[in-house]
């Protein structure tokens, strides 16, 4: 019994005995031509020939035996040639080689003495290939017929006629190289069809792959059409691309057909698909259901796009015809209506393969029409009509995430949003935001903190209270609870959401304080709904724009009243008369060039207005005035002029409101004080203060409401700062209502002791920096702070909040840094003096200049030496109880600091004996924590006495 050979076995077994034919015939046929015998050597020929008649081999095994005999017979070739070019006769060969006896022999000798016929005699060459493309026809064998033709194909590459003008008739013109061509491949178009009906039904998926390993030799036909030089746009328009098309419309095979369609546009030039581009795309509409369309028309587009980047973007090319003439084709309006045309028609199209076609008609409009935001639109907008198909046929509201639609058109929301250099484009396009609403909860989030980074990476500032509506409501996923969310969030990516909205929020910046005051507002308003998760992260930021807002309205309260004071001078002075005119004049024109100079970091239109009335109320004053009147007005002007672009500020759910409403807090401040930089300017800066603290303190309010206590403590706390720095009307008032809601919070709100004794600090801290409190506010404020630290749980943080308490009492003498240089260079002045008694006198004064009680130069008048160093024996009593002698040391090393600083500042309660006490106190704790308590009570009782003048020795 024989083991049966494989399929690959037999192939290769059948191959190797035509080879082993081929190179005998082939050797035979050398031979005989070396002889000079000619008809022998044609006879060799044709038996080697007789091996492609087979019908025996795979597409592959052919296509080596092709190669083998087509190389042997470029030998036949050559000697041909020469031969001819010696005298011999062709015409006689040429009908001599047809009475062979098979045709597939008979016609590659044909083709092979025809080749050498047109080289020797071109005036029949349009005859010759015309005959020979239509013997051709007599293989009617798929795969025979293909490398049949391909041979002919390959033999005439260079000698088809490619001249307008041919010498003779008879030698062809580049149209009858057309007709040839195209002939050839319609041919070879069908036989490469037809291959799919050979063979049993079971076979169908080898033979596919077969037929694809064979379409290049069909798409040679293309590339032989594209290498004619001489064929013009109108000749591709008019003859090769219709016949094109008709094959392969005609030939209703999807392989046929997208392959094809894809080699005409990869092989001819991007003139031609310019001046044909509406045919073509109409035609990829009468293509077969299976084929691609999406990858045809994306690889046309992403080709145009390229070429018209290359001509310097001109999007609205021209294509030179025949006759001069040019023909404007305008790219996007073309392949927007025809890609329309494509979808509607073709209803079985998947729709991801629609959003990929729209995504390739949002790239062309943003290479080629930068400018034209309508076209973007258009996209979107046939992009919406898209999706809500796909909900209509799925059912759902929502495209679900990482599916091939869900990708799709992340990638086309995407695109605008990283290809604008200015995120607020994205306002613009009307559509962008709706498109939004299609995706879920996660592709919603996605996108958003996609949108936020672009915004931070780029540095834009939203600064219209428009602006920041329209870009909150478009990251509205960020700034409170959806309905399609999960019910269970992943804390991480929930907190850096957060964090990235409220980075966002220090982005929504305004020259203007009022119009800063506006989207502070609109802000607030939009994330109050986040909820205690979010507004603790996003409300912070906007308060402290709200303080900063306040300061910068500080800053001009005074700007105008200096004005309206010199206009008064001027408008006393100036009836003088040209004697004392010329006196009394020049300083209220200095004055005026000083106040023109403030202005220099001043941006408000109310300045141009006071400068216009100015002028209107002094050109009628008469030639000899208006000379002294006029002049400081003007170059206020001027000074106005330069300065209009050099001033600048200085400045959803119950989890969200955290992470949204901070920003928007702190943007309040720096508006603050940014009011208070420019109060010389705005006489209403003193209520447009107010107005902001009060907006402050509503917002806090609202983190009060998400039940959290912390943050809402410390932004109290830094808004009474920031009231007490700013020093408005009715300051000191609006201070203590900031002050007492944070101690309301502590006492109602935090119950863990590490939070109270952080949250009293914090407290105590504050009060000690804040200046504007009378005995009325302060005393009730430090009662309490020294009640509520004497309450404390643990022994150890009472110790600490106690001795912390005595900053209450006791504030330091400090100075602004900013002052020490200037202090320092009156205090040379002084002791350069001619006269000594004067330099005595003035180096006695400058003693003044470096010890003050406060930032206004006077002792904090509330200041009680005693009863901070009450609370400093009270921390030290309530050290000794407790019972780790450690402990003891280190809270008594903690007082010896406070000891020491308080006496530092200048409370003269507190001697050098009770330092000393307290040093000893802690070095025999240390060295004795067993027997601690004998030793030191003696010591700890001068501690704690009240009389404290005597000295202490141990």
């Amino acid at each position: 019994m024989t083991n049966q050979a494989s399929p690959v076995e037999e192939q290769e077994k059948l191959l190797d005995e035509a080879l082993n034919v081929v190179k005998v015939q082939a050797f035979q046929m050398k031979r005989c031509l070396d002889k000079s015998k000619l008809m022998d050597a044609l006879k060799h020929a044709s038996t080697m020939l007789g091996e492609l008649r087979t019908s025996l081999l795979s597409p592959k095994s052919y296509y080596e035996l092709y190669m083998a005999i087509t190389d042997e017979l470029r030998h036949l070739e050559l000697y041909l040639l020469e031969e001819f070019q010696k005298g011999r006769k062709v015409a006689d060969l040429y009908e001599l080689v047809q009475y062979a006896g098979n045709i597939v022999p008979r016609l590659y000798l044909l083709i092979t003495v025809g080749l050498v016929y047109i080289k020797t005699n071109s005036n029949l060459r349009r005859d010759l290939l015309k005959d020979l493309v239509e013997m051709c026809r007599g293989v009617q064998h798929p795969l025979r017929g293909l490398f049949l033709r391909n041979y002919l194909l390959q033999c005439t590459r260079n000698v088809l006629p490619d001249t307008a003008e041919p010498a003779h008739d008879s030698e062809g013109t580049v149209k009858d190289a057309i007709d040839f061509v195209l002939m050839n491949f319609a041919e070879m178009n069908k036989l490469w069809v037809r291959m799919q009906h050979q063979g049993h039904s079971r076979d169908k998926e080898r033979r596919e792959r077969e037929r694809s390993e064979l379409r290049i030799l069909v798409g040679t036909n293309l590339v032989r059409l594209s290498q004619l030089e001489t064929a013009a746009v109108e000749d591709y328009t008019r003859l090769v691309l219709p016949s094109i098309l008709e094959q392969v419309v005609s030939c209703r095979d999807a392989i046929a057909q997208e392959y094809l369609m894809e080699c005409i546009i990869q092989v001819f030039p991007d003139e031609f698909h310019l001046a044909s581009l509406s045919a073509f795309l109409k035609s990829c509409a009468e293509l077969q259901p299976a084929v691609n369309i999406k990858n045809i028309v994306i690889a046309l587009i992403e080709r145009l796009a390229s070429f018209s980047q290359r001509n310097e973007g001109n999007v609205n090319l021209s294509v030179v015809m025949e006759d001069g003439q040019e023909q404007s084709v305008q790219l996007f309006e073309v392949f927007s209506d025809q890609v329309a045309a494509i979808t509607q028609s073709r209803t079985d199209m998947p729709a991801e393969d629609m959003l990929s076609l729209q995504l390739a008609l949002l790239k062309l409009a943003q290479r080629c029409h930068p400018e034209k935001l309508s076209y973007v639109d258009r996209v979107l907008a046939h992009t919406h009509f898209i999706c809500n198909d796909i909900h209509t046929n799925s059912g759902k509201t929502h495209l679900q995430h990482n599916t091939p639609a869900f990708k799709e058109l992340m990638k086309i929301l995407l695109l605008p949003a990283n290809h604008y250099e200015d995120i607020l484009t994205l306002i613009k396009l009307k559509r962008y935001s709706p498109l939004i609403a299609h995706l879920d909860c996660s592709g919603r989030s996605s996108l958003a903190a996609a949108i936020a980074q672009r915004v931070l990476d780029t540095g834009t500032y939203i600064d219209t209270p428009q602006d920041v509506e329209a870009v909150l409501g478009m990251l509205d996923v960020l700034v409170k609870d959806q309905p399609d969310q999960p019910a269970e969030v992943d804390p991480d990516d929930f907190m850096e959401e957060q964090g990235l909205l409220a980075r966002l929020i220090h982005h929504f910046k305004s020259d203007s304080p009022d119009q800063q005051y506006l989207i502070l507002t609109t802000a607030r308003s939009a994330l109050q709904g986040g909820g205690a998760r979010r507004v603790q992260h996003s409300l912070p930021p906007v308060l402290f724009h709200a303080y900063r807002l306040a300061f910068t309205y500080h800053q001009i309260k005074d700007q105008d009243q200096q004005y309206l004071i010199l206009t008064t001078a001027r408008s006393a002075l100036q009836g003088g008369g040209a004697r004392r005119v010329q006196h009394s004049l020049p300083p209220v024109l200095f004055h005026a060039y000083r106040l023109a100079f403030t202005y220099h970091q001043i941006k408000d239109q109310q300045q141009y207005l006071i400068l216009i009335t100015a002028r209107s109320a002094l050109q009628g004053g008469g030639a000899r005035r208006v000379q002294h009147s006029l002049p400081p007005v003007l170059f206020h002007a001027y000074r106005l002029a330069f300065t209009y672009h050099q001033i600048k500020d200085q400045g959803g759910g119950a989890r969200r409101v955290q992470h949204s409403l901070p920003p928007v807090l702190f943007h309040a401040y720096r508006l603050a004080f940014t009011y208070h930089q420019i109060k010389d300017q705005d006489e209403m800066w003193e209520k447009k203060c107010q107005k902001i603290f009060q907006f402050c303190h509503q917002t806090i309010s609202m983190l009060v409401k998400a039940e959290l206590a912390e943050l809402p403590l410390r932004l109290y706390l830094q808004g009474a700062l920031a009231i007490s720095e700013i020093g408005f009307a009715n300051h000191e008032t609006i201070a203590y209502e900031f002050l007492s809601q944070a101690f309301s919070l502590y006492e109602d709100e935090i119950s863990d002791s590490k939070a109270q004794l952080a949250a009293i600090t914090l407290i105590i801290a504050t009060f000690e920096q804040i200046n504007c409190f009378g005995a009325e506010n302060a005393e009730p404020m430090r009662t309490q702070c020294a009640l509520a630290a004497s309450k404390l749980l643990k022994k150890p943080d009472q110790s600490r909040a106690v001795a912390l308490c005595a900053h209450l009492f006791w504030k330091g003498t400090k100075d602004s840094v900013e002052y020490l240089g200037c202090y320092s260079q009156c205090a040379l002045a002084a002791s350069k003096l001619l006269k000594k008694p004067d330099q005595s006198r003035a180096v006695a004064l400058c003693k003044h200049l470096f010890w003050k009680g406060s930032k206004d130069s006077v002792e904090w008048p509330l200041n009680d030496a005693n009863r901070a160093l009450d609370c400093l024996k009270k921390g030290a009593r309530v050290a000794q109880q407790c019972m780790d002698g450690a402990v003891q040391a280190q809270l008594l090393a903690e007082l010896l600091g406070r000891y020491a600083l308080l006496r530092e500042r200048g409370n003269q309660a507190v001697n050098v004996p009770i330092i000393n006490a307290v040093s000893i106190i802690i070095i025999i704790i240390s060295q004795q924590s067993s027997r601690y308590r004998p030793h030191t009570r003696s010591a700890i009782t001068l501690c704690l006495s009240e009389d404290t003048s005597s000295g202490y020795t141990v």
